[in-house]
Formats: C-alpha cells, structure tokens, sequence
C-alpha cells in the first residue's frame, strides 16, 4: 500500500505548460488568449521590477494587448488578410 506521499501527483508547471503546448494546440481564440496571459505576466514582472502597482501595471499591459489584437484582426478581416 502507498502512503500518502507515493499518491500525490508532482506538479512542475513549466514542463507540464510546454507538455500541454505540444499536446494539445489550441484552436484560434486560445492564441490570443496565450498572448493576453503572457502579457499580463510581462506586465507583473514589470511592475515587481519598476516597483509599481501590480494589478494596475497587468491591467494596462492586458487591456491594450487585447485592443491591439482586436485592430489587428479587425484590419486583417476588412483587406481579406488569411486570418487563423
């Protein structure tokens, strides 16, 4: 019988987020929601480094990460652009 210890599953979050990478693409909206995630971490580390407001520093960096993907897109879909 396992104790306790021998059942618990070990979690390493940077191999287990390149295995889930790899393993499962996401389909088009799980790019730009990758990229917003991202961009919201480049804005925490920003903010711990700069020494400012977190939340504040990730909200900015997200919202206008996410209105840039959207006039992106916005452009790409009115000039027929392949899009995904």
């Amino acid at each position: 019988m396992a104790g306790r210890r021998g059942l618990r599953a070990r979690v390493h979050p940077g191999r287990d987020a390149v295995a889930a990478a790899i393993l499962l693409p996401p389909p088009a909206w799980g790019d730009a929601a990758c990229v917003l995630v991202a961009l919201g971490g480049a804005g925490w580390v920003g903010a711990v480094l700069g020494g400012g407001h977190r939340a504040v520093a990730v909200a900015r960096v997200v919202v206008g990460g996410g209105l840039s993907l959207a006039l992106t897109y916005l452009i790409g879909h009115l000039f027929g652009a392949a899009v995904g």
